[in-house]
């Protein structure tokens, strides 16, 4: 990193002006003080230090600053991270302009920040990362708080972090933990959030339908077991529903669920 020092001074030409008509005044009647007293040594040196004193306040009125600059010898640099969890597979954005098209999935829709060439403008001033982040264990969810606090260690002279995510995140810390750390640090952050607005159901079981037969003196024993695992994978049974026609005519199950936390 190199360093440069400088005093400079925010002058004006109206104030620069009158600073050299105060210090050429303040010259004139020092020189014609001392004159009068036949240049007495002790005349002299008063003089002098009123002029000292003129030059100081003219030199105060010019503002004038100690300048430190610290340049860093690379240049700075941008991250771009994004979101490469399998959520991001689903298929729920529509491209503005498209409409009655079918929706694409999200980590489609951000092509345009994963590749290199977007960012070929910024590149011929700062040094553009591009990375992905997702989980140590696919599969098992998002962690979007280690991205974010690793950053400032991993990218040297970081400038900026552009994060491209649909917000699922269920492993770590939360990310405005980090996000509050960058922040005071002078690092801002560009969030790119991705997906539809209205979550989509990750399972949706629309019917079961028992045979329309049963057998005499025989328990729905096994039927029971497998309505206790669909609802148990499923995590949340909203609607349970039985109908009876004579006998045992059917069996109709629904379960709904609008978001799973995990799969058993």
């Amino acid at each position: 990193m190199s360093v440069s020092r400088a005093l400079t001074f925010l002058w004006t030409p109206a104030s620069l002006t009158a600073s050299i008509l105060a210090v050429l005044l303040a010259a004139g009647f020092c020189f014609a003080a001392a004159r009068r007293n036949a240049f007495r040594p002790a005349f002299i040196a008063l003089e002098l230090f009123r002029f000292a004193i003129v030059c100081l306040a003219v030199l105060l009125f010019n503002q004038p600053e100690w300048i430190e600059e610290f340049r860093p010898e690379g240049k700075p640099s941008v991250a771009v991270l994004w979101d490469g969890s399998p959520s991001m597979e689903t298929r729920d954005v529509v491209v503005p302009g498209r409409a009655g098209t079918a929706p694409v999935a999200r980590h489609e829709a951000i092509t345009a920040l994963t590749t290199p060439s977007s960012w070929s403008d910024l590149q011929e001033r700062m040094d553009v990362f591009i990375e992905p982040f997702a989980s140590e264990r696919p599969g098992r969810g998002t962690n979007l708080y280690d991205p974010l606090a690793q950053a400032p260690d991993k990218f040297r002279n970081l400038r900026a972090v552009v994060l491209a995510s649909d917000g699922d995140w269920n492993i770590g810390k939360a990310p405005v933990q980090a996000a509050d750390n960058l922040r005071q640090k002078g690092i801002p952050i560009f969030a790119v959030p991705v997906g539809s607005p209205t979550r989509l159901p990750d399972v949706e079981v629309l019917s079961v339908d028992a045979p329309t037969f049963g057998v005499v003196g025989k328990v729905l024993l096994g039927l029971g077991v497998v309505m206790l695992a669909l609802v148990a994978f499923a995590g949340q049974l909203l609607d349970l529903s039985w109908r009876r026609l004579g006998l045992l005519e059917g069996l109709n199950l629904v379960v709904q669920k609008r978001r799973l936390a995990r799969f058993i």
